[in-house]
């Protein structure tokens, strides 16, 4: 039984478009959390998207962005900005 409670949580994927991090996202999005995906392919990350606001009515927000590119951090950190969302660890 899970007792941890996921109200109010969102949750930031990176690699969202596919194997683990799909996975990840449709197991949270199933616990009602809201997302940030992030990952290359903005396509898939649209579709998956779409996919969990139907299935599942949560919040989601993506950010196309390849982690490899130099500026990948301060972008997806002004992207977090705009969204008025805080990181908490």
């Amino acid at each position: 039984m899970n007792s941890f409670d996921y109200t109010g949580k969102t949750a930031l994927i990176t690699g969202a478009s596919s194997g683990i991090g799909r996975d990840f996202a449709r197991q949270l999005a199933n616990r009602g959390v809201s997302l940030i995906l992030i990952a290359r392919s903005e396509k898939k990350l649209q579709a998956l998207a779409t996919e969990l606001v139907k299935t599942h009515g949560v919040s989601i927000a993506i950010i196309v962005q390849d982690l490899v590119e130099p500026d990948a951090i301060s972008n997806i950190t002004e992207r977090l900005e705009k969204l008025s969302v805080t990181p908490t660890f």
